[in-house]
């Protein structure tokens, strides 16, 4: 077992892996639910329907924990906590690039859809004071 080098954890979040994210709910209970992601300059970046829970959760208490793994061996992992930010500049754009890592051609029109359903979507950026990452040997 070793932590992964920064080459390592680029390449393991660059695959579009499930990845869960941590918020906290008014009795400080935890909220995980999981997400799409995209990890780009350091930042992670996540979709969501701006009348999300976790949007709801984030307004109040802006700490979040985002935690990627593998399913195949060797296992990796990376979990990143800090302080979200909120936003819907651009979510659309944001949105669509995150969704075509899992959706292909088909994500940006998935990220509209997804707009006009639930009148919205925010972009949750994450930019991590906590960052652990493992690799099994």
């Amino acid at each position: 077992m070793s932590i992964m080098t920064e080459q390592q954890t680029k390449q393991f979040l660059d695959r579009p892996l499930i990845a869960h994210v941590t918020s906290l709910r008014s009795d400080g209970s935890a909220h995980t639910v999981p997400v799409w992601y995209q990890y780009d300059d350091a930042r992670f970046y996540v979709f969501t329907p701006s009348v999300s829970v976790k949007i709801v959760h984030l307004k109040r208490d802006p700490r979040l924990t985002i935690s990627i793994a593998s399913e195949d061996e060797p296992y990796h992992y990376v979990v990143a906590s800090g302080v979200a930010v909120l936003s819907i500049t651009h979510a659309l754009e944001r949105g669509g690039i995150i969704a075509s890592r899992y959706r292909g051609e088909a994500g940006p029109a998935f990220v509209q859809a997804c707009d006009a359903e639930y009148g919205g979507v925010t972009i949750i950026m994450l930019k991590p004071k906590r960052l652990i990452t493992w690799v099994s040997e």
